[in-house]
């Protein structure tokens, strides 16, 4: 039984039989519960992901003793144990509606009772920062593009592009990738793209990678590097990166000995050249990606031996 105040009282049972004026009485104790209301709150009503709320209740007598859960869909939230009237819920419970029912346990003295409220988790906001490592790099080289600032516990992807194209993407817990070593000479202004998940939104950044020219080192030779005058020598060049465009020059201070178009290294003289020592400079021209670099080769042309021709005086 319950009513507004505790106590308790002795109440009488009789017993008469059939027939006879005996009553039998035996008092028995009666305890009254004191019926209970309250309130629940969560403040603040919406939080985002990450964030805790405070649970409260409110209206409970200040004596009162035992415990309220909080509980939502059969998941425990918290628990206040009186006369605490606050707890805190989780800072991992995931985005979403949580209708609440705050259950008041009761104790010797006071009914049990119920009250309810809601919570609302949203997504957690995010900032990245996003760099290039090393800033610029020559052509054939990747630079490591890499995004900071994401928790820890984030999942979904980081894309990295320029002008549209794709340069590289990182799947999170990774969150960096490398360029493509065949970027082409120029800048690259660079947007890192998070593309968020079910408990953070998603978020971008800035950054700028620059491509310069590779230095290319070649090696030149004639071969042979000594002809006799009216022979031609094979003058080529090695070491060129393979994708490498362009053209050879071979010249001496003086004119041009031959000349040759990429991906053809090498070229012959011509069987005129007068005898002499020739110091020749090869010269790459160069392309879009690559620096063009000079060396040098010294061949010899030597003189021809004379052709002799013998012949008999005619019979007597």
């Amino acid at each position: 039984s319950t009513r507004s105040t505790p106590g308790t009282d002795m109440w009488t049972a009789g017993y008469r039989p059939s027939g006879c004026s005996l009553e039998i009485t035996n008092p028995v104790p009666i305890v009254w519960m004191v019926t209970t209301t309250f309130t629940v709150t969560a403040n603040p009503a919406s939080v985002m992901y990450g964030t805790s709320s405070t649970l409260a209740e409110s209206g409970l007598p200040g004596v009162s003793t035992g415990t309220v859960t909080l509980t939502s869909g059969g998941a425990t939230l918290c628990t206040i144990t009186r006369p605490a009237t606050t707890c805190t819920t989780s800072v991992s419970l995931d985005v979403g509606s949580y209708p609440i029912t705050a259950t008041y346990s009761g104790d010797d003295t006071y009914d049990g009772s119920t009250a309810s409220t809601a919570l609302t988790v949203t997504q957690a906001t995010t900032a990245i920062t996003a760099g290039a490592t090393p800033p610029s790099v020559p052509y054939g080289t990747a630079s490591t593009l890499a995004a900071s600032g994401l928790a820890s516990d984030a999942t979904g992807t980081v894309t990295f592009t320029s002008g549209g194209p794709t340069l590289c993407t990182a799947t999170l817990p990774a969150t960096s990738c490398p360029t493509s070593t065949s970027l082409v000479v120029g800048s690259y202004p660079i947007t890192a793209t998070y593309s968020g998940d079910v408990n953070y939104a998603g978020s971008t950044a800035s950054t700028a990678l620059t491509v310069t020219q590779a230095s290319t080192s070649i090696t030149a030779t004639a071969t042979p590097p000594s002809v006799p005058f009216g022979t031609s020598s094979t003058l080529a060049v090695s070491g060129l990166p393979a994708g490498a465009t362009g053209t050879l020059d071979f010249s001496t201070a003086t004119a041009t000995l031959c000349q040759v178009t990429l991906p053809a290294s090498s070229c012959a003289t011509v069987t005129s050249l007068p005898v002499g020592s020739y110091a020749i400079t090869v010269t790459y021209s160069g392309d879009s990606n690559h620096v063009g670099p000079t060396a040098p080769i010294t061949p010899t042309v030597t003189l021809a031996p004379p052709t002799v021709t013998a012949s008999a005086p005619p019979a007597p």
